[in-house]
């Protein structure tokens, strides 16, 4: 296949697979630490009421007890009753910015 090393580190390819699977509930912990010790719930409101609208995502301590993505507020909070959870309304804006600064930085060392 390859004739000699050189060959070999000419198509040499470093690939990343990002699991961000709750990005924007870590992005929350980075800007308040205190989070981290709490069932941490990002959710898109609709503005009905307080508990109206659907779970974006929540940290794995949310996610033990139950929570899922998509999954209506009303039954989030329910599941959380006996929690000191968090429930926070997503910040597009913040974690584009950190979204922007973690891409440029995998992009200086990944292909693809």
């Amino acid at each position: 296949m390859f004739k000699n090393l050189t060959d070999y580190n000419n198509v040499l390819r470093l690939i990343f697979h990002l699991d961000l699977d709750y990005f924007y509930a870590q992005c929350e912990e980075v800007r308040n630490p205190e989070l981290r010790n709490h069932p941490l719930v990002v959710c898109v409101y609709s503005g009905r009421n307080t508990d109206s609208g659907v779970v974006s995502t929540s940290n794995y301590k949310a996610r033990d007890l139950g929570v899922k993505s998509g999954m209506p507020i009303k039954i989030a909070k329910s599941k959380l009753a006996n929690e000191d959870a968090k429930f926070l309304p997503v910040e597009m804006s913040y974690y584009s910015h950190l979204s922007t600064l973690a891409m440029e930085s995998v992009r200086k060392i990944a292909d693809t």
